[in-house]
């Protein structure tokens, strides 16, 4: 159930589903993880959620979006520096 649960948040990526489907994930510990990983596929792969809805949710996940934005920008100097 979590999987179409974050599927859901990404594709119907409004703050009105979002984040209660995130805010909810988190606060059980055994999907907490989850809900850091997919909130940071989401971001990581640019999706087409709303600037104010990725705030939101990282402030529900307790999360530094510079910290994201940093590891993709290194990620994609690194694939550019290696050729791949």
């Amino acid at each position: 159930m979590i999987q179409p649960a974050l599927e859901f948040a990404r594709e119907y990526c409004s703050p009105t589903f979002a984040c209660p489907i995130f805010h909810e994930l988190y606060e059980l510990e055994e999907t907490r993880h989850l809900a850091i990983s997919g909130f940071t596929a989401i971001v990581e792969k640019k999706c087409k959620m709303l600037p104010q809805t990725i705030q939101e949710v990282a402030c529900i996940l307790k999360i530094n979006l510079k910290d994201i934005y940093v590891l993709t920008s290194e990620e994609s100097t690194l694939h550019v520096k290696t050729g791949q």
